[in-house]
């Protein structure tokens, strides 16, 4: 800012207005403009680093607030690290500070910006899965272009953001190493996609994923699940290939009232299906070829209202069909080779319901296209 005349002296019975919101305005604020006894001046939304101490002396500003609130410089401008919805304070709304891991670069912030937590777990990402090595890194690690523009990463806004990740997508791209927890924490993350990678992840702090709806982590290596259950927000979980066995885990149910699609296929879990897949109202695909269930198909399954997909091939089933499948309407029951079952209303290979719709098979994927 240049240009006031340093002569120039107002007295406090003519208020100066200077309106300059909201644009991107650098540097240092002039000195001079303490000779205007009386001035409201609007500086909030730039890219101001500080204002002049003797700015917050001048107790006529700002509609006399500069005088009046304990801390005289916020009347003016939020300083860095604090935020209002005006970017300034005005004696019933106050500066307050950004959370943990969270900063505002510049005075006049309305909000905070995660930008250098999302900054840091990228950088923990690489480092931790030979990123020098992955197939494609494009730009990671490059400080001098938008992190949106790095390889895999999406972001709300465009490649020229700098913040605000909502999508890593780095599938099958050679990541040899342990995914770093923080990842979880990252506070727009919405999809997560590291399937085939020699990765080895835990779910300790999945808790604070707050907003990820999609977990693509088939063919990693993937020890167990604990703790997975905890993840707030999750609808779609990718489970494909992971050699997990024994009995189905109970941090399954506890994805009960978010969980829509879940692909367990190509594993080996044991036992029976629990009648504890009555409670996932929101379930709409369920893939779980190729593993070692045994017992029947629960009923409560056709209690599911949202079901389309039921995968089921290629295990030890057996019993009788309950009835009550016949009255999806949406249903697609994939049942062939090792599954022994009697099923009612039995045309060829479909089933006819009484209202007329039809229970049929899909095609089993080929083993090449085992992970989804």
């Amino acid at each position: 800012m240049s240009g006031l005349d340093p002569g120039y002296v107002a007295t406090s019975d003519n208020e100066i207005i200077v309106h300059l919101a909201d644009n991107a305005l650098t540097g240092t604020l002039p000195e001079s403009l303490t000779n205007i006894k009386n001035l409201y001046l609007n500086i909030v939304g730039n890219r101001f680093k500080k204002v002049p101490q003797s700015f917050c002396q001048q107790a006529d500003w700002m509609n006399g607030l500069v005088g009046e609130l304990e801390s005289p410089c916020h009347a003016i401008a939020c300083p860095i690290n604090m935020i209002s919805d005006s970017g300034r304070s005005d004696g019933t709304e106050t500066c307050t500070k950004c959370g943990n891991m969270e900063s505002t670069p510049f005075i006049g912030s309305y909000s905070c910006s995660h930008s250098s937590l999302e900054i840091n777990v990228l950088k923990s990402l690489y480092q931790a899965t030979k990123g020098d090595q992955w197939e494609e890194n494009q730009n990671w690690m490059d400080y001098t272009v938008p992190i949106c523009s790095w390889y895999g990463i999406e972001c709300a806004g465009d490649r020229l953001d700098n913040n605000t990740i909502t999508a890593i997508n780095l599938g099958d791209n050679s990541l040899d190493g342990s995914m770093p927890p923080e990842v979880f924490e990252m506070p727009f993350l919405r999809n997560l996609n590291l399937k085939e990678n020699d990765l080895v992840m835990t779910f300790g702090n999945i808790d604070k994923a707050e907003n990820l709806e999609s977990l693509y982590i088939s063919d990693i290596d993937l020890a167990n699940i604990d703790g997975i259950g905890r993840a707030p927000a999750l609808k779609e979980l990718h489970l494909t290939a992971n050699e997990l066995r024994g009995k189905l885990p109970r941090d399954f149910w506890a994805l009960s009232d978010t969980i829509e699609d879940l692909y367990i296929a190509y594993n080996s879990f044991t036992g029976t299906l629990s009648t504890e897949f009555g409670r996932m109202k929101n379930l709409v695909n369920f893939y779980a070829y190729d593993n070692e269930f045994t017992g029947s198909i629960p009923a409560e399954f056709a209690s599911l209202p949202n079901l389309q997909n039921l995968v089921l091939a290629e295990n030890k089933l057996s019993g009788t069909l309950s009835e009550d499948f016949s009255y999806m309407p949406k249903l697609i029951v994939d049942s062939r080779q090792a599954l022994n079952y009697t099923v009612r209303y039995r045309r060829s290979r479909m089933c006819q319901n009484s209202k007329g719709s039809i229970l049929t098979t899909i095609t089993l994927p080929e083993r090449s296209h085992l992970t989804s």
